[in-house]
């Protein structure tokens, strides 16, 4: 008798051909042996569980049946084809940048799952600090299975900095022999502000 199994999903069908002997039934009356339900023998399983059930019915009507499971498994991961490319954002007035939605750039195909679900870390409006964020993207069948890829998103500063206190002019500068001077270190005098 046929017993249940577990199959691997072929990477390019998502399903797995099955085939088995058809069962014998031994009865002191004669009987016969047929299929009521599920996929006959040699077909492609699909993912999942199937259920396959023989009835074995002897002369005077009386009945038997019989059942297994066909399990069939995707071990196939998804597969990311085209990624997200880098790009350069402008950080606002505290030097941060929000995390943009790209994962819409992100292409993937699947041996199951037609359009694998995609997402993105760190997530869409997340707060990105000045300079390069790694963002890895993940692309997920309807197994679980996973591919990723990752771009560098890069948060620039654009915003001058303001001299808030600028020096004031020194009144003297004594002149040597050569009649020259020497320029004070008026760095001290100044006051900045930078975002």
């Amino acid at each position: 008798m046929p017993g249940d199994v577990t199959l691997t999903a072929s990477s390019t069908t998502c399903s797995a051909i099955h085939s088995w002997s058809t069962p014998t039934v031994s009865d002191l009356c004669g009987a016969t042996v047929s299929q009521i339900s599920g996929l006959t023998s040699g077909s492609a399983f699909p993912l999942g569980l199937s259920t396959v059930l023989y009835r074995a019915t002897d002369s005077y009507g009386n009945t038997t049946d019989y059942s297994f499971d066909v399990v069939v498994n995707d071990v196939t991961d998804p597969v990311i084809t085209v990624c997200a490319s880098p790009i350069s954002i402008v950080g606002n007035g505290s030097c941060q940048g929000t995390a943009p939605n790209l994962t819409g750039a992100v292409t993937a195909t699947d041996n199951c799952t037609g359009s694998p679900t995609i997402t993105q870390s760190p997530a869409v409006g997340s707060t990105l600090g000045l300079g390069t964020t790694t963002i890895t993207f993940t692309a997920t069948d309807g197994s679980g299975r996973t591919d990723q890829c990752t771009v560098n998103i890069n948060v620039v500063d654009v915003t001058d900095p303001v001299i808030t206190v600028c020096a004031p002019t020194p009144s003297n500068i004594s002149a040597n022999a050569s009649c020259q001077g020497t320029a004070p270190n008026l760095t001290g005098a100044v006051t900045a502000t930078d975002n």
